[in-house]
């Protein structure tokens, strides 16, 4: 759901998210805009002017529907990962968010994911699932499904300098949430394996799991016979 949890969930929830490239995250939201269609808006509940945006957006480039001021378009398309990082741990509304500084939401959005319980990353979809099966305690199911994902790639041609320059503007807070968030993941995910790798050495009758790599810049790690969820 996209709905604002810090008023509903209590502190003793685990509470986790999964970070996108800023970039792919932008496309696929650009594309996800584009594919509505007017039965799909006129029977939704937001207010008409959110209708009407949403229905200009799909006869826009990626550059012009970033030119538009109007605030769902500014909070969704514009550094929108640090956004909802910081209004859904908040509860600020949009217009508070938007009235952020940029130092300001980086140093709140860190925060908001320092205090995660866990941190994956959708470009290791893989690993983040093992992680928070892992931790949560879960039995491991190998054969998990990416749903509703599709590749896209808009079409620059015709995109200006100052069009990528726009584009490059509209992710970049997110890039720097991004790379935190994945040093985040990777230092986890690291202390989790070398605990259940430990465990699994220390136990007599462990469950195993297949193998898993995982690769960090140029080196590749394999792990292999690491415990079931073991604690």
């Amino acid at each position: 759901s996209h709905k604002n949890y810090a008023s509903v969930l209590s502190k003793e929830w685990n509470i986790f998210t999964f970070l996108r490239n800023p970039m792919e995250r932008l496309f696929s939201l650009y594309n996800h805009w584009r594919t509505w269609t007017d039965e799909e808006i006129d029977n939704s509940t937001v207010p008409k002017h959110v209708k009407d945006v949403q229905k200009l957006a799909r006869t826009l480039t990626l550059p012009k529907l970033l030119c538009l001021r109007h605030k769902l378009v500014r909070f969704m398309f514009h550094n929108g990962m640090a956004k909802n990082l910081v209004a859904n741990a908040t509860g600020d509304v949009l217009s508070d968010v938007e009235k952020m500084s940029e130092e300001k939401m980086i140093k709140k959005a860190k925060k908001r994911l320092d205090k995660m319980f866990m941190v994956g990353i959708v470009e290791k979809f893989e690993e983040s699932m093992f992680l928070l099966q892992y931790l949560m305690r879960w039995p491991y199911e190998t054969n998990i499904q990416s749903l509703n994902a599709r590749e896209y790639s808009p079409d620059t041609e015709g995109w200006s300098t100052e069009d990528r320059l726009l584009i490059e503007k509209s992710v970049a807070l997110d890039r720097e949430i991004y790379d935190y968030g994945k040093k985040l993941f990777e230092k986890k995910y690291y202390s989790t394996l070398a605990r259940a790798i430990n465990v699994h050495n220390n136990a007599t009758n462990s469950s195993l799991l297949r193998s898993l790599s995982f690769k960090k810049e140029k080196q590749k790690i394999s792990f292999v016979h690491i415990p079931k969820c073991a604690g």
